[in-house]
């Protein structure tokens, strides 16, 4: 069999334990700017939803802000266990849905004026579901599912 040298074994652990999660962490911006994410924090790019129904019917902008939200993971933190890091079980490009109402806890006017108002800042908690990112669903279609 194919033995690995000591070199190898340290060029593998420091792929698998740091080049990977920074990979993960990291989105940049249009403009070039690299936003680099930390702890449990996920960056998110928020898909708007439709402001008529497929039947015509006009929402409401509090129905819309109150309502389950969905967007694409754009880069993700990681957590601690003791003195490890632990890779968060999602990947960037994946879909999910989350409360509205979390994201405005978690990102201010300041922050999305600088960073663009499609993105939005979510604690890895407050995602309610996730599927990948090839996968295309309604909000009906997530709330059927329970989230």
């Amino acid at each position: 069999g194919c033995r690995m040298t000591m070199s190898d074994q340290i060029l593998d652990e420091i792929e698998r334990e740091i080049l990977l999660p920074l990979a993960r962490s990291m989105f940049m911006l249009p403009d070039g700017r690299v936003l680099h994410v930390i702890g449990s924090n996920i960056l998110v790019e928020r898909v708007k939803l439709p402001e008529k129904t497929a039947g015509g019917i006009v929402m409401p902008n509090q129905h819309r802000e109150d309502a389950t939200a969905i967007g694409i993971i754009r880069a993700v933190g990681h957590l601690w266990k003791g003195s490890k890091r632990a890779p968060l079980d999602l990947e960037p490009g994946m879909n999910c849905s989350f409360l509205w109402f979390y994201a405005e806890r978690h990102t201010n006017q300041q922050v999305q004026q600088r960073i663009g108002e499609n993105l939005i800042f979510l604690k890895w908690e407050d995602i309610s579901l996730v599927w990948p990112g090839d996968e295309h669903y309604t909000v009906s279609d997530i709330k059927s599912m329970g989230a």
